[in-house]
């Protein structure tokens, strides 16, 4: 706003704060309030443009989002209608215990789809992520369990949804791919979600997939083991060997670890796979040999997949690789950045409904380009500086609607 007079600034903030209501009404309209008519004071909305305001700002807990309320209130008047007063704790807590959860999932996806769209080819890592704070003392494995869609590319978060534990993120799979659109897209999940019917449904919908193989499908890993522990290093780099092409990627980090990969595969399946049919789409197996020397110690690990890719190893090496970045570039910020891991509100529907604000949040902070800082230093930069935070719920507008 540098070089504008007063005026110019004040119709600025107007014109932008119309169109981020807007962008908010446009993409969250459709949730349903669960509250009685009646005893309505504050907007379904509004008290989510509040939440989401706190959680850009630092706010963890319900606690703190109702403390950035009541502080921020002639802020927040500049975008919200408020009749003199801002929602209490008690109000927060409610709405966020009795929103369908797939009211606000549903219209997230929405959002994500009109803000990020996906390119050709790019990866959606599909996994689960435990909040463990919310787990009952006496049974540890009661936590919320939740299943997120990220694009590798984009860095965004497609969408998620909340199972009951780690063995039902085979029946939530196929709903979140149901919720998401993954046409011309690349597929990515770790071996729970190596199913025949998840495998096929991927290819319905037009995407190819990449699944670990472990021992849950214990027929076909044994397959895939015995065939690639038969055959050498030597002969799997052999240059006339046409079955089997290798790529070796090399990494090291600050701290003297080293870790080299070799990416091998086939798309010989014929007589290597007699269940090869029951797999829609399958074009290649793959085995990653990982090296990883620490301290002058190298241990090694193969590890397998299989593919409706064709048998190009820096193509699915890359593929791979990518998937695991769901987890330092989301799940890991939700629990250091965030403090995921130690909320512990799981009443009705709150801890799948803030988690889904969490995302939305960090996919706004990770768009924002304005500046290099940090994730925790930009929800501290929104906390402190009132310009900022408006620049970053831009990401709310569609984009043939922004400047």
């Amino acid at each position: 706003m540098a070089g504008k007079n007063k005026f110019e600034k004040q119709k600025e903030i107007e014109e932008n704060a119309i169109a981020i209501k807007e962008g908010i009404d446009l993409h969250f309209g459709a949730i349903t309030d669960p509250r009685r008519s009646g005893s309505i004071t504050y907007k379904l909305l509004d008290i989510l443009f509040m939440t989401l305001c706190a959680v850009l700002s630092g706010a963890e807990t319900v606690e703190a989002i109702a403390i950035y309320a009541k502080e921020k209130k002639d802020w927040l008047k500049k975008f919200l209608h408020l009749a003199g007063s801002v929602p209490s704790y008690n109000t927060f807590w409610w709405v966020f215990v009795l929103i369908r959860p797939t009211d606000l999932q549903e219209c997230f996806v929405q959002w994500a789809k009109t803000i990020a769209p996906l390119s050709k080819g790019e990866g959606i890592a599909i996994d689960g992520k435990a909040l463990r704070g919310t787990a009952d003392p006496d049974n540890p494995n009661s936590f919320v369990h939740m299943v997120s869609a990220w694009a590798s590319n984009s860095n965004f978060t497609l969408g998620q949804l909340k199972v009951e534990g780690k063995s039902n993120e085979i029946t939530a799979i196929p709903k979140l791919l149901d919720m998401i659109d993954i046409k011309g897209a690349v597929v990515t999940i770790d071996a729970m979600g190596c199913q025949t019917k998840i495998a096929a449904k991927i290819v319905d919908g037009g995407a190819d997939y990449i699944l670990a193989v472990k021992e849950n499908q214990p027929n076909l890993y044994d397959e895939i083991e015995h065939y690639f522990n038969n055959v050498n290093d030597s002969e799997l780099e052999l240059a006339e060997c046409k079955l089997f092409e290798s790529d070796t990627t090399e990494e090291k980090e600050k701290h003297g670890r080293i870790e080299r990969r070799k990416v091998y595969t086939t798309g010989a399946l014929e007589e290597l796979l007699p269940q090869m049919h029951e797999w829609k789409g399958i074009e290649s197996i793959v085995c990653v040999h990982s090296f990883r020397t620490i301290k002058e110690k190298t241990t090694d690990e193969r590890r397998y997949y299989i593919s409706s890719l064709a048998p190009e190893p820096e193509r699915l090496g890359n593929g791979i690789r990518s998937h695991w970045g769901v987890e330092n570039k989301v799940h890991w910020i939700l629990d250091v950045g965030f403090l995921e891991d130690k909320l512990k509100a799981k009443t009705g529907f709150i801890a799948e409904n803030l988690a889904v604000v969490r995302h939305l949040a960090l996919n706004l902070l990770k768009s924002d380009k304005t500046t290099k800082y940090s994730i925790a230093n930009k929800r501290l930069k929104a906390a402190l500086n009132p310009d900022y935070l408006p620049q970053l719920l831009k990401g709310l507008i569609t984009p043939s609607n922004k400047e």
